[in-house]
């Protein structure tokens, strides 16, 4: 069953929670693991609150390395500079075709332009989606009948 705004509403209020729900979705990544620079500590996510926008961070637990990544990192959400709820929502906004002004008015984004960059992003993302699922059916079908 689809989300309705409600959902994401609610989804929204806890931004831990946030975090873990768009990480199950495959929208967060899942960075648990070696510290990919000094190999000795541990990754984690942990509160950080010169992460403004997140409040979260991964964190090497090597005092040394101490590395930290924005949860954001090689996510759909890489580079943008809204709050996580805020970018959520536009997603959902734009997803679902609501009128810019609207979105602007709701989510207090001052340039109408940027809600435009959003939308035309969300869509390339949708559009090269859709070819490579098309394209994997068409492999997986070719394979299916080449070991007949």
């Amino acid at each position: 069953m689809p989300y309705v705004y409600d959902d994401i509403y609610e989804i929204c209020k806890n931004r831990r929670y946030l975090i873990d729900w768009l990480q199950r979705f495959g929208l967060l990544g899942d960075v648990v693991g070696v510290c990919s620079v000094c190999v000795e500590g541990s990754v984690r996510l942990v509160e950080d609150k010169s992460y403004r926008n997140d409040g979260v961070v991964w964190r090497c637990s090597n005092r040394q390395c101490n590395k930290k990544t924005s949860v954001r990192e090689g996510s759909w959400y890489s580079g943008t500079h809204f709050l996580i709820e805020q970018s959520v929502k536009l997603t959902y906004y734009c997803v679902y075709e609501l009128p810019g002004k609207f979105i602007s008015r709701e989510l207090k984004i001052s340039r109408d332009h940027t809600v435009v960059d959003w939308r035309n992003f969300a869509r390339e993302v949708c559009i090269l989606y859709s070819v490579l699922e098309q394209d994997s059916k068409q492999i997986k079908g070719f394979r299916e009948i080449s070991r007949n």
